[in-house]
């Protein structure tokens, strides 16, 4: 899924990278966490399912 971006990435003109605070760090982060028990690979859901985490 992510190799069409990484394709296009070359012929942008800027790329803009989002992050959110992180809900343990307080310091930027890209990533998420998930907190609940599923085990389906696919969870919808908001800030009740996905926490922001740092590195």
């Amino acid at each position: 899924a992510f190799g069409s971006i990484l394709n296009l990435v070359p012929l942008a003109e800027s790329v803009v990278k989002l992050t959110a605070v992180g809900m343990e760090c307080f310091r930027e982060a890209a990533y998420t966490k998930r907190l609940g028990l599923e085990k389906e690979v696919e969870v919808i859901g908001g800030a009740d399912k996905y926490h922001s985490v740092c590195r």
